[in-house]
């Protein structure tokens, strides 16, 4: 049986695989997790007319947590370093990465419902991009801060390959800094 942080890492890679293939892009799971990557989302042609780039990728590390701190415009949450050097600078990577954390509720029946009409994953997921921030010293976590508007839904997926397919920064103005 998997253990309690197994299961909520198994909801929040369903999560983005779900909202990926609502959108019609191809999901690519690492079968080795070498580099901070838990999925690739690929979409086909060009996504634009105006595109820099045809066949935009994106590469997620997909976390989950009951933990989240919540604050009025952002949520904060704690990040092992060794995963978030995988996601910042000092280089950007040659296909782009963002970070994408699914909330849970507290109590864990409630993580997941099914019933014959309908199969619920409850609360919500946010993304952002570390390709801004500088390498920590701290020893173990960083506080990442996710902008509260920035839900990963296929909205938000939608836009995150047009700007790749622009050669647009996944920085958004307004991005909750504060590492």
């Amino acid at each position: 049986m998997l253990d309690t942080n197994a299961v909520q890492e198994q909801l929040s890679l369903a999560h983005v695989r779900a909202v990926g293939a609502i959108c019609r892009f191809s999901i690519e799971p690492r079968a080795v997790d070498l580099d901070g990557v838990d999925l690739s989302i690929h979409a086909k042609g060009f996504l634009v007319p105006d595109a820099e780039l045809q066949s935009p990728q994106l590469d997620v590390q997909a976390k989950a947590t009951v933990n989240l701190v919540e604050e009025k415009e952002r949520l904060g949450f704690d990040l092992k370093v060794e995963n978030y050097h995988r996601l910042c600078g000092p280089a950007p990577y040659a296909v782009p990465r963002v970070l994408v954390v699914l909330a849970l509720p507290r109590e864990e029946p409630r993580w997941l419902t099914w019933r014959p009409d309908q199969m619920v994953l409850r609360r919500t997921a946010w993304w952002v991009s570390l390709e801004d921030r500088p390498p920590t010293t701290n020893e173990h976590s960083v506080r990442v801060w996710l902008p509260r508007g920035q839900h990963f839904s296929p909205a938000a997926l939608h836009e995150i390959m047009r700007r790749i397919s622009l050669g647009e920064s996944l920085v958004l103005e307004g991005s909750a800094r504060g590492q």
